[in-house]
């Protein structure tokens, strides 16, 4: 699916009967109306806007993380990219930390219908720890129900270094789950090509959650797969990902993504990495 870059002209306000998003601390996302093709209504998404703090590429990480999922073939928003968001039509309940004085670049996404199976298990920290436990279990459950998926999931996230793949953004819709928010893809915000370490290992949430299932010989065998299957789709991605990093402004950066991403897939760490039965 292409990747969208809008002016300001296709933001079509905030949209009023879909839910706010729960963030605000490192990113401030709303949900807003946005004319996508000229001359046709416009949708439903979510726009986010993070600090703009030199050394962060959350933007970046954004793109990254739809492109690499969208080749995996795991399922995304139907459209996506960035826009301009104009002085004038920042929303009024921004973080402090959100530059109000001056337009904003934003990543968005088509609105998914559906719960995160954080929303839909009821999952928060701030509740009894032992309804919290059983609900956690509901949730665990679940995800070690759809083997297959779930292992895609885990493999994607350690190719990609997503350190926050959580409950939160898994949504359920139409039978499956849709993957939300890559914003710490490439190990997280703050990275450049020294720290880009390929054969690192870095914290894969939804691996940690469902431990100690998926040491099982028949997950192992699912992660092998999903492996095996993303390692031939690397080249379309290698090819949809050199068409965006011009917006990298590093070339040292700019050079290491691919390479790092290769080597996640297709060098030797991964069994180490996520535990293989082989």
């Amino acid at each position: 699916m292409p990747v969208y870059c809008l002016e300001n002209s296709c933001y079509r306000g905030q949209a009023i009967n879909t839910p706010p998003a729960a963030d605000g601390k490192s990113a401030f996302t709303w949900p807003a109306l946005i004319e996508v093709d000229r001359g046709t209504p416009p949708i439903r998404t979510f726009c986010k806007i993070y600090p703009e703090e030199p050394a962060r590429k959350d933007l970046v990480n954004e793109l990254i993380g739809y492109l690499g999922l969208e080749a995996f073939e795991l399922s995304t928003p139907k459209r996506a990219g960035f826009i301009e968001i104009g002085v004038d039509q920042i929303p009024k309940n921004t973080p402090e930390w959100v530059n109000r004085n001056q337009s904003q670049v934003a990543w968005w996404t088509e609105a998914v219908d559906g719960p995160s199976l954080k929303g839909r298990f009821k999952v928060d920290d701030n509740i009894d720890p032992s309804l919290c436990a059983h609900r956690m279990a509901k949730a665990r459950s679940t995800l070690l129900g759809r083997r297959d998926f779930i292992a895609k999931v885990i493999v994607a996230d350690d190719v990609l270094a997503n350190i926050d793949r959580n409950l939160g953004n898994l949504i359920a819709h139409t039978g499956g789950y849709v993957l939300i928010d890559n914003g710490a893809c490439l190990t997280g915000p703050i990275w450049n090509a020294s720290t880009l370490n390929a054969s690192g290992l870095y914290y894969n949430i939804i691996k940690e959650f469902l431990e100690p299932e998926i040491r099982s010989l028949d997950f192992s065998r699912s992660m092998i797969k999903a492996k095996v299957d993303m390692s031939a789709k690397l080249a379309p991605l290698i090819t949809e990902v050199n068409k965006w990093l011009f917006i990298v402004d590093n070339e040292d950066d700019r050079s290491a993504i691919i390479p790092f991403i290769s080597e996640r897939l297709n060098g030797a760490g991964m069994n180490k990495r996520l535990g293989f039965v082989l």
